[in-house]
């Protein structure tokens, strides 16, 4: 059997990865150097994984020893603005220079501080850790989405149904009722359009806004229709169950299940 080396296996493995609509066989035969390159790509995969636990529970034990609600504040400044003069962050935090310095003092104890301190004459510019920074981009990533959704998305479900029964006119809930039924099959290709752009909407009103999308309900004003809605988007979700599913396997994460070693 013909071997493979390292880079080769990794540009397949990346492309396998990207790639869409993966059907995964059942089993697949390797050689010895691409059985070893699989088990160190999936173990690397499991260990960086565990790092960054371990690490982001570490920093949350130093955040709570400090004892005090400016803290996490602090963390939030200088990781939005990079770096900050002691007087600069103690003005954002409404604080005095001195009340300040004895919080930058505690976060600085330990054997790994959250914050870092350079001096320069008599001025301290405060910067984060590379440790800090990568489990402020960890913990800010969901936060900020949740966030985004909410103003972005805020009312536009209702203004979306709006739009839809401007263009579909008096039989718009029929419209409604066959699309959310799957038996819409040849019409409009802009009733479509609006009809996925509401139920993207009205999937993250749901989640994350739930006064726009009782708004939502209210104009709809058809207990079958808010039950066909709900349903959909069930369904959708169960869908990207699925997905995430696949994207797991892509990423290594049960693709050991599918090999045969040799």
């Amino acid at each position: 059997m013909k071997k493979v080396d390292t880079k080769t296996l990794e540009s397949v493995l990346n492309a396998y990865e990207d790639s869409e609509g993966v059907i995964y066989p059942d089993e697949i035969t390797l050689d010895d150097l691409q059985e070893q390159f699989v088990r160190g790509f999936l173990y690397a995969q499991q260990r960086e994984a565990e790092s960054f636990e371990m690490e982001d529970e570490e920093i949350r034990q130093q955040i709570l020893q400090v004892r005090s609600k400016y803290s996490e504040p602090i963390l939030e400044l200088l990781f939005r603005e990079g770096e900050l003069y002691h007087g600069d962050l103690a003005e954002k935090l409404e604080l005095s220079p001195s009340g300040l310095n004895a919080i930058i003092k505690k976060m600085m104890e330990g054997t790994k501080p959250i914050i870092d301190m350079m001096q320069i004459g008599k001025y301290k510019i405060y910067t984060l850790p590379d440790a800090v920074k990568r489990y402020m981009e960890r913990k800010t990533q969901p936060e900020e989405a949740q966030r985004t959704a909410g103003k972005v998305y805020e009312g536009n479900a209702v203004l979306i149904l709006q739009h839809f029964v401007e263009k579909t006119g008096k039989n718009w809930k029929d419209v409604l009722s066959l699309l959310l039924q799957g038996k819409y099959d040849e019409g409009d290709e802009e009733v479509k359009k609006f009809f996925r752009e509401l139920i993207k909407q009205a999937r993250r009103e749901q989640e994350y806004d739930a006064d726009s999308y009782e708004m939502l309900k209210n104009m709809l004003r058809n207990d079958i229709l808010e039950q066909s809605l709900e349903e959909y988007i069930e369904e959708m979700k169960e869908c990207d169950c699925i997905m995430e599913e696949i994207r797991q396997r892509k990423n290594g994460k049960r693709l050991i299940r599918h090999f045969k070693m040799q």
